[in-house]
């Protein structure tokens, strides 16, 4: 909205955008999608990497307050765990390219998903 109309100029016009375009239906929809697919990807590509990283590390921690000078080993780690998740971080942005690029095709060319979720659910069947 703020590409076509004069953008708020103090806070009561900022409250005021803000209600209104909370109050619209594709505000509603977009943000229930794109939280949606932030959960999924959390879920499915940045929470096995931590939690990989971390097993992987789990004895070369630094001392409190001292300095890192064991980095240097954790490089081949932070390989490792890279290399291992990586076919889940390529998921999601599977899932994230085709639910979004869906809405650009043609009608007849449009697999229909609702939402992130149903996005991830249906494509590996498809």
């Amino acid at each position: 909205m703020l590409q076509h109309y004069e953008p708020p100029t103090n806070y009561t016009e900022w409250t005021s955008f803000i209600k209104h375009t909370r109050n619209l239906e594709s505000f509603r929809e977009g943000f229930k999608s794109r939280m949606q697919l932030g959960a999924l990807t959390g879920l499915f590509s940045i929470a096995p990497q931590l939690a990989l990283l971390r097993q992987f590390n789990s004895g070369w921690s630094s001392n409190f307050g001292g300095v890192e000078y064991s980095y240097y080993r954790k490089i081949p780690t932070f390989g490792a765990a890279a290399v291992l998740t990586a076919p889940l971080g390529a998921m999601m942005d599977m899932v994230q390219r085709a639910y979004y690029s869906d809405k650009t095709f043609p009608k007849e060319l449009q697999k229909g998903y609702k939402s992130a979720l149903d996005a991830f659910k249906r494509i590996p069947f498809e």
